[in-house]
């Protein structure tokens, strides 16, 4: 299990719709996350008894590469872009924001397939194809630097990898 589990506590209900079209399935997660808590350091603590949003998307754009879309309440949205590597899929670049509505577009020419993710996804978040990794934007009103370590150091031995490229964040309160 991902060490952000042991952080977690309770139990929300959720629903889901699941799309499977020539083998390759397409969903997205609805949840309060009323029931559910965290002690995950600042911002991501919540008590169990206050709703937030959440939304999950995988959406396929072409064959061995989907997009992960996900939005939690107005603290966080994110875009993520993965690609089959040997069997396993692999984040290679995306957009994280934190309270606000996203990432600004790329402008200029787009490809073939940047278009189709567009119409698949509405106006691009993510960074140029040329910028690998994922970049973190955006404004948290407070930031507890305690207790991530463990949390990261745990997750280097799942083989969960979040390429963090860059970050322009403005922070309240540290």
């Amino acid at each position: 299990p991902h060490p952000l589990l042991n952080y977690l506590y309770g139990s929300a209900a959720w629903d889901a719709d699941i799309t499977v079209v020539k083998k390759s399935a397409q969903l997205a997660i609805n949840s309060n996350l009323q029931g559910l808590g965290s002690n995950l350091p600042q911002p991501f603590a919540k008590p169990a008894n206050e709703a937030m949003p959440l939304r999950i998307e995988k959406k396929n754009v072409a064959d061995g590469q989907d997009v992960i879309i996900a939005q939690l309440g107005k603290l966080l949205s994110a875009r993520l872009a993965r690609r089959d590597e040997n069997g396993a899929m692999a984040i290679k670049r995306g957009a994280i924001n934190f309270g606000g509505d996203g990432v600004a577009s790329s402008q200029g020419r787009r490809s073939g397939t940047r278009r189709l993710q567009e119409q698949l996804l509405g106006p691009a978040e993510m960074p140029p194809r040329n910028r690998s990794g994922v970049w973190l934007a955006g404004r948290l009103p407070e930031l507890s630097l305690q207790g991530w370590g463990d949390l990261f150091g745990a997750a280097d031995s799942t083989n969960v990898s979040l390429p963090i490229a860059g970050a322009n964040l403005a922070i309240g309160r540290v």
